[in-house]
């Protein structure tokens, strides 16, 4: 491999170095012997050693270390003695297992051969010779250097695109910042693969809410696992003459007769019969949300993998899609998204990236329609959903909506005698995966993304009317503290609503305690660096610089 301009042009490889404390000097060692690799833009090196100044060194580990292509393991018996090293390298095994980044295991000092999970001829420097135990030292990163260049060739060899065996029809490409479903990937895979006899020919679904990544999610499955098909269809399931359109794409694709047939019944079949007359094909049916629609076009048998993306019965919600279509663009680091979408959630929200296709419609749009449906056929359970977008959105307890219905919108007075209307109004919601319903302990949940999309959608008037909800924060705060407890983060979140309710209204010495509890709460069971500790603490800050604005200090 050389560094001609096709080369280049290419991104550059995200390599992140792990090791022991005890061996950062030869870490910087082996950087510096690497740094042709980098001139000739074939990997980009980091480490713990490059965390700026100032930001939070463990989050911005576990950032880099999340979108490298390469890991590198430089172990030792300090390294292999370090919990948290130890877990770092089982961490990596596993995403490697799941298709994930190249792992090169580099021995720096000697090292029992049973204390680590690799072969000999996997280890660098040549034959797991350590590092310490040549003469020199050049020698040895040298040796590394040579190993490391025909690794990377065959890396790029078989990171290309499908092999013209593959009858391929993805419409999107690879998007390189996807990150954080590793654990959901490798359970489709299992799903899918690892009970030949019972699982062939199920169906797999990746559901939830609209825009939060679910085709994301297929389309790097597929390419992940590319190698384990010969055919990997895709088809857009969204509605029944997307399908149809989708099947004469595939019948023109696998060049059946029946492609130029008048009667689009009988190339519908003809495309049926090709998936239960062949094998090794994974078919992907996105946007399936009518889920009965879909099933008079699945195979009715056949030897291949059935992949679903889906709204419908979301056992929960992400939004990594999101924020990594934002930071594909603009090149903002995570924590960088994060201070910015607390400052501009709506713009955050409507963004769309300039790559045309390659990002399914923003997830503002897509929760809108949603909603507009949901009010249609139930215009209660819009109100509902109104009334959630200013509360806590995790665990809100039901008995707060039933109590305090009375003093709601009008449509919302029935609920307040009549349970089975809030079942009603729930179920609506949960069909479109608008909320998350615990029947265990009577609560609902809400996305914060959904929230502020709708009350983005709303005038200030009407966000006055909903947000009058004191009265409500404090029931939600009494109930918490005796059903889930005073130490627990749904009951943080809570406080922290409140703190931010009387900081609008410039009750700041009121706001103060609340956000205090909050961050102390979440410290203790979460940790200083988890994100809702971040944001609550940020809030703080702000609620400070406002009180100290007032005073006109």
């Amino acid at each position: 491999m050389t560094g001609n301009a096709g080369e280049q042009d290419k991104p550059a490889l995200e390599m992140y170095y792990s090791y022991a404390p005890q061996d950062e000097a030869l870490c910087l060692e082996l950087e510096k012997h690497l740094k042709p690799l980098e001139r000739e833009n074939l990997i980009k090196g980091w480490h713990r050693g490059k965390v700026p100044l100032g930001t939070n060194e463990s989050q911005e580990i576990e950032n880099h270390r999340d979108c490298a292509n390469v890991i590198m393991l430089l172990l030792s018996s300090d390294y292999v003695a370090s919990d948290d090293c130890y877990a770092e390298m089982q961490w990596a095994l596993e995403r490697k297992q799941a298709d994930g980044p190249l792992v090169i295991p580099i021995i720096l000092r000697p090292i029992e051969a049973e204390d680590i999970p690799f072969k000999t001829a996997q280890l660098l420097p040549t034959r797991g010779r350590p590092v310490t135990n040549w003469p020199s030292h050049d020698e040895a990163f040298q040796d590394i250097l040579l190993g490391m260049r025909r690794l990377l060739e065959r890396e790029e060899q078989q990171q290309r695109q499908p092999a013209p065996s593959l009858v391929w029809n993805l419409p999107y490409t690879r998007n390189p910042l996807f990150t954080g479903r590793d654990k959901l990937l490798q359970q489709l895979h299992t799903n899918l693969t690892g009970n030949k006899a019972a699982i062939l020919t199920q169906p797999q679904a990746i559901s939830g809410l609209g825009g939060i990544g679910k085709t994301q999610t297929a389309v790097e499955y597929a390419y992940r696992h590319r190698d384990d098909y010969r055919y990997i269809l895709w088809m857009n399931a969204a509605t029944r003459d997307t399908i149809i359109t989708s099947f004469l794409d595939l019948a023109t694709l696998l060049k059946l007769p029946e492609r130029q047939e008048p009667d689009q019944n009988l190339m519908i079949a003809a495309v049926k019969h090709w998936f239960t007359a062949h094998d090794g094909w994974l078919a992907i049916f996105d946007n399936a949300d009518e889920l009965s629609l879909v099933e008079e076009f699945l195979p009715p048998g056949g030897k291949g993998h059935l992949l679903l993306t889906t709204r419908a019965n979301a056992p929960g919600t992400l939004a990594n899609g999101l924020a990594g279509a934002y930071i594909e663009e603009t090149q903002c680091s995570l924590a960088s998204y994060l201070t910015q979408y607390r400052k501009r959630q709506a713009a955050l929200l409507h963004r769309r990236g300039g790559t045309g296709k390659q990002h399914p419609e923003p997830v503002a749009a897509t929760w809108s329609l949603s909603f507009e449906q949901v009010e249609k056929l139930n215009p209660t359970a819009a109100d509902l959903l109104r009334f959630l977008a200013f509360l806590a959105p995790d665990a809100i307890p039901e008995q707060l909506v039933i109590d305090g219905a009375s003093q709601l919108s009008p449509t919302l007075h029935p609920l307040a005698t009549d349970e089975a209307l809030l079942d009603e109004a729930v179920a609506a919601l949960a069909r479109y995966s608008l909320v998350r319903r615990k029947r265990d302990d009577a609560t609902i949940t809400v996305h914060r993304l959904v929230q502020a999309v709708l009350k983005h959608h709303m005038n200030e008037q009407t966000k006055r009317q909903w947000a009058e909800a004191e009265t409500f924060y404090q029931r939600a705060i009494a109930i918490g503290e005796q059903t889930i407890g005073p130490e627990h983060p749904d009951l943080a979140t809570r406080l922290h609503n409140l703190g931010n309710l009387y900081t609008d209204q410039g009750k700041y010495e009121e706001a103060e305690p609340l956000y205090l509890r909050a961050i102390a709460i979440d410290e203790k069971m979460l940790g200083p660096t988890h994100h809702n500790t971040i944001i609550f603490r940020e809030n703080y800050e702000g609620l400070l610089r406002q009180w100290k604005t007032g005073k006109g200090e």
